[in-house]
């Protein structure tokens, strides 16, 4: 029985190791298809790294993409998405930051969230 459970428990292991590299993979991809300004197969890409990663990376960099391909509201709401999950983001914060007109409410609330995320920063 002990040896069915540790059989168990590496097939498990070794299932979310592969969904791990599966999702490296396809940011590389992503990466890739986005220098080519191939941005439908990027943003798809990024989309698909993000299944149970626990990183928010690929959202951010699907929100480049989006932003990179003229859909900028799009790639504002996937950022707010990300910071529902993870409000002290703070490179989620600085790339809102940049998707937003100067002075805007929404940017100088994003600039004192980024102050408060990087208190020696704010001081300067």
């Amino acid at each position: 029985m002990s040896r069915l459970c540790v059989a168990v428990a590496a097939v498990a292991v070794l299932a979310w190791l592969g969904m791990m590299e599966r999702n490296v993979r396809l940011q590389d991809s992503g990466i890739a298809a986005t220098a080519r300004q191939d941005f439908a197969r990027a943003e798809e890409d990024f989309r698909r790294a993000s299944l149970l990663n626990p990183d928010t990376t690929p959202d951010l960099q699907r929100a480049y993409v989006q932003d990179l391909g003229g859909r900028r509201a799009r790639a504002i709401s996937t950022v707010e998405d990300v910071l529902r999950r993870e409000p002290d983001n703070r490179n989620a914060w600085g790339l809102l930051l940049g998707f937003l007109p100067d002075g805007s409410p929404s940017a100088l609330r994003a600039r004192a969230e980024l102050r408060r995320l990087s208190p020696l920063d704010a001081r300067r």
